[in-house]
């Protein structure tokens, strides 16, 4: 294992699991596991929390307000400038060639071919918390300050459907889709967590939700995660 590492801020695999990127305070490092050695791509370079592998096995990550894709050899690919507050995520979709970031006022999608940005939404009254593909990579769902959902169709670029009758003293600021789009789970700075009908909700047009409450000692909700067939939900929290 890498011996230089003292503290490591994100990891993700590729697609293969034959390799894995880590940032840590020394870089940005890659894993090969058949071959059982590591190798930085960035040495003395900010630690990000933003990274993956692209689906040509090239590396995409952001610091502060900048993407970039490098080769594994640490070659720079592209940069795509677009934010001037600092990029809290971004996601990839293959099956629309999209890459999504997204900084606190501002979701920018970039075409994955030649890196140039394709549209832009602002988040005008409110700030954008957490967003992501849908599972079939038809919409993108973006969840703001004032506890608002909205999906918006990656064909037309408006939104299909919008909830906002959840309760803002919630305070979400993470979501997820269930791999079937039968729910969206979401939670926040509270210890309640909210499960959403969405399979319902698209054929009915109306919502139908019910909240549940994690144990004494759980405090805010950083995370949450379907697993498996999306029966369960993983939540990674303070306390």
């Amino acid at each position: 294992k890498p011996t230089s590492i003292t503290q490591a801020y994100s990891a993700q695999f590729n697609n293969q699991g034959d390799k894995f990127i880590i940032s840590d305070s020394k870089g940005i490092l890659v894993v090969y596991l058949s071959a059982n050695r590591y190798a930085y791509i960035l040495k003395d370079s900010k630690p990000t929390k933003c990274l993956a592998f692209t689906a040509s096995d090239e590396v995409l990550l952001s610091q502060h307000t900048t993407m970039s894709i490098h080769t594994l050899n640490g070659k720079v690919e592209a940069e795509m400038k677009g934010h001037k507050l600092p990029i809290s995520r971004f996601e990839i979709n293959t099956m629309h060639n999209f890459i999504m970031s997204q900084s606190s006022d501002l979701i920018n999608l970039w075409s994955a071919a030649n890196h140039q940005r394709m549209r832009s939404i602002y988040a005008h009254n409110s700030s954008f918390m957490d967003a992501k593909f849908t599972p079939d990579g038809a919409m993108l769902v973006t969840l703001f300050k004032d506890s608002a959902v909205y999906f918006w169709n990656l064909s037309s670029f408006e939104t299909d459907h919008k909830i906002s009758t959840i309760e803002k003293e919630l305070m979400l600021n993470c979501f997820d889709l269930s791999w079937n789009m039968k729910y969206l789970v979401a939670s926040g700075q509270t210890s309640y967590v909210l499960v959403f009908e969405l399979e319902r909700y698209f054929s009915e047009g109306h919502i139908h939700w019910w909240v549940f409450r994690l144990p004494d000692g759980f405090k805010t909700v950083k995370k949450v995660k379907f697993l498996g067939d999306s029966t369960w939900v993983a939540i990674l929290s303070e306390g």
